[in-house]
């Protein structure tokens, strides 16, 4: 059962994706230890976690936008420009097959 807390959530999302705490962290603009205590439980701070929970679902989006291009999160600054891409529906990925003969 899915938890209905958005931290619980983001942290799955994230953990899904393969999205380390550091990456989310600088993606969200926030420090690694306020976003590690928010994701572990151990700091409420409601317009941060919506702010990790958007960023997770906006990265989900991503994955799946680009999908089946891998797409390596620790690249901070490139995910960032993709994300605006996603964002304005401007990204778009052409993955043209080998032709069998």
């Amino acid at each position: 059962m899915e938890s209905l807390d958005l931290a619980v959530r983001a942290a799955d999302k994230f953990a899904a994706l393969g999205v380390s705490v550091e990456a989310a962290a600088s993606l969200a603009g926030m420090s690694t230890s306020i976003a590690r205590q928010i994701l572990s439980g151990l700091q409420q701070n409601s317009q941060r976690t919506m702010s990790l929970h958007k960023l997770a679902t906006d990265l989900e989006r991503l994955q799946e936008t680009v999908s089946p291009v891998p797409v390596n999160f620790k690249r901070v600054p490139e995910i960032k420009k993709l994300l605006a891409l996603v964002e304005s529906n401007s990204l778009r990925v052409i993955v043209e097959g080998q032709a069998n003969g």
